[in-house]
């Protein structure tokens, strides 16, 4: 929607990044943080969304204590998985899946090639 309403308003096509793409821009802005105060002014250091998405759910280990505590099963895994995105920390390069997806996070637009 954002993407969209940028392009309808500048003419570029934008888009959001997958989290690999998010994890290099990390990786590049810590061994460069002179340029990356030029190219992302007030930028805050934060997790942003990517447009990765959780394909199939790995298999659910029913002894594992983080998995009954969140009340995951085989039977709600790929539920679960929809329910959730990627979100990719902008100063350490971590991604995670297991983000809900109604968390309000910001994100970063990058161009498409034309």
């Amino acid at each position: 929607m954002l993407a969209k309403s940028r392009k309808e308003a500048e003419g570029l096509s934008w888009r959001l990044p997958r989290a690999p793409e998010l994890q290099k821009l990390a990786k590049w802005r810590a061994s460069s943080p002179s340029l990356s105060a030029e190219l992302f002014p007030a930028a805050p250091q934060d997790w942003y969304w990517s447009v990765t998405a959780n394909v199939h759910s790995a298999p659910v280990n029913q002894y594992n204590y983080g998995n009954i505590q969140q009340g995951r099963t085989e039977g709600n895994a790929n539920r679960m998985a929809f329910l959730h995105g990627w979100a990719v920390n902008s100063e350490t390069g971590l991604a995670r899946g297991d983000v809900a997806k109604s968390a309000r996070l910001p994100v970063r637009l990058v161009r498409m090639s034309d």
